[in-house]
C-alpha cells in the first residue's frame, strides 16, 4: 500500500513539483501565463475566451500556442482585473477572442480593444466556432485532431499535442451516428490527410470514425476507457520525450483551458487527472516511460490536492 501512494523508495525519484495557482479561475490562467511568458515584453498575440463554459473556447489552446501566445479568461461581462494586468504586461500585438456576444460580450471586446487590436472568431455554434478557429490559426495544417464538443476532457488532452505540432482541434457532435458534411467538406477542402480521433465510441460515436474513413487518408482513434486513461494515451502518441508534465484535473475545465497554451509551448504533454490521486497508467507515463523532472500542477488544492505532488496512486 505504501508503494501504491507514494512509490517505491528505491525506484525512480518523484518529480520535482511546481503549483500553477491564483485565487480564481481568472487568476490561475494569469499566473499560468506568467509562468509560460516569463520575461517577455511584448507577444505577438494573446486569446481570450470565457472562463463560464467551455464549447467556444475548446479550440483556442492549439492556436494560441501556435501563434505564440497565452490562453487568458474572462468573465461573460467584464473584464478580471488578473486578466487585465496580464495583457497589459505581455502586451500583445493583437487579441482574438473566441466565441460570440453570448459567450464574450462586446462591452468585454471594447475594453480589450484599450489594450489592442481585437479580432473575434465566432461561428453559428461551437462546431462552426472551432472551424474557425482552425482556418484563422492553421489554414495549411493537413492533420487534425477530432474531439467531441459534447464535453471537454478529450479536447483539452489533445490540446497540448495539437498545438505542440501546431495542427488544429476541430470539435463534433460526437453523438451523431455519422461525419456531418461541414467538418467533412472542411478536411477535404484543406487536403487533410490524416485525422486522430481523441475518445472512445461513446465520445465520438462509430459512424463520425466510419465516415471520415470513408474520405481521409489515414484516420486513427485514440481512446481509454476513461477521460483519464485516454489523456495518457493522446500524449503517449504524441509526446515520445518530454521534461516536463503538466497535471490539471479532469472534473473541470478552466485550469486545463489556459495551460494547454502553456504546454504546447513548453513542448510538454498535458494529462488531465483525478483530483486526489493518479492512476498507476499515469504514474508509469510520468515516472518510467517519459522519466519526467519536474510537474506543473494547474490550480490550487481544491483542483489537485498534495497527493497529486507525490503522484500518490488510486
Amino acid at each position: 500500500m505504501y508503494s501504491d501512494w507514494f512509490g517505491n523508495p528505491t525506484g525512480t525519484p518523484i518529480p520535482n513539483p511546481q503549483r500553477i495557482a491564483g485565487s480564481d479561475r481568472y487568476d490561475t490562467a494569469a499566473a499560468i501565463s506568467r509562468s509560460s511568458f516569463d520575461g517577455e515584453r511584448r507577444v505577438p498575440v494573446a486569446y481570450v475566451v470565457t472562463g463560464e463554459d467551455f464549447p467556444d473556447a475548446l479550440a483556442a489552446g492549439p492556436a494560441a500556442a501556435a501563434q505564440g501566445g497565452p490562453l487568458l479568461l474572462t468573465n461573460p461581462g467584464y473584464v478580471p482585473d488578473p486578466t487585465t494586468a496580464e495583457l497589459k504586461r505581455v502586451n500583445p500585438q493583437a487579441i482574438v477572442v473566441v466565441g460570440g456576444p453570448a459567450a464574450v460580450s462586446d462591452a468585454v471586446v471594447a475594453a480589450l480593444k484599450t489594450i489592442a487590436p481585437v479580432t473575434r472568431i465566432a461561428g453559428s455554434d461551437r462546431y462552426d466556432t472551432s472551424r474557425m478557429v482552425a482556418q484563422h490559426a492553421f489554414g495549411a495544417a493537413t492533420s487534425v485532431y477530432i474531439a467531441t464538443g459534447l464535453n471537454y476532457p478529450d479536447a483539452l488532452s489533445a490540446s497540448a499535442a495539437a498545438g505542440k505540432s501546431k495542427i488544429p482541434v476541430l470539435l463534433v457532435n460526437g453523438a451523431n451516428n455519422g461525419a456531418d458534411s461541414d467538418t467533412v467538406n472542411y478536411l477535404t477542402s484543406r487536403n487533410v490527410t490524416t485525422v486522430k480521433i481523441v475518445g472512445g465510441p461513446a465520445a465520438v460515436a462509430p459512424g463520425v470514425e466510419s465516415g471520415l474513413k470513408a474520405r481521409i487518408t489515414k484516420v486513427s482513434r485514440l481512446a481509454g476507457e476513461t477521460r483519464e486513461l485516454t489523456s495518457v494515451i493522446i500524449n503517449r502518441d504524441a509526446f515520445p520525450n518530454a521534461t516536463t508534465a503538466y497535471l490539471a484535473t479532469s472534473i473541470s475545465f478552466p485550469d486545463a483551458l489556459a495551460g494547454s497554451a502553456a504546454a504546447a509551448r513548453a513542448g510538454s504533454p498535458l494529462y488531465v487527472t483525478f483530483p486526489g490521486c493518479v492512476s498507476g497508467e499515469l504514474r508509469s507515463e510520468l515516472k518510467q516511460r517519459l522519466n519526467v523532472s519536474s510537474l506543473r500542477l494547474l490550480g490550487g488544492p481544491a483542483a489537485l490536492n498534495e497527493n497529486i505532488a507525490r503522484l500518490g496512486g488510486c
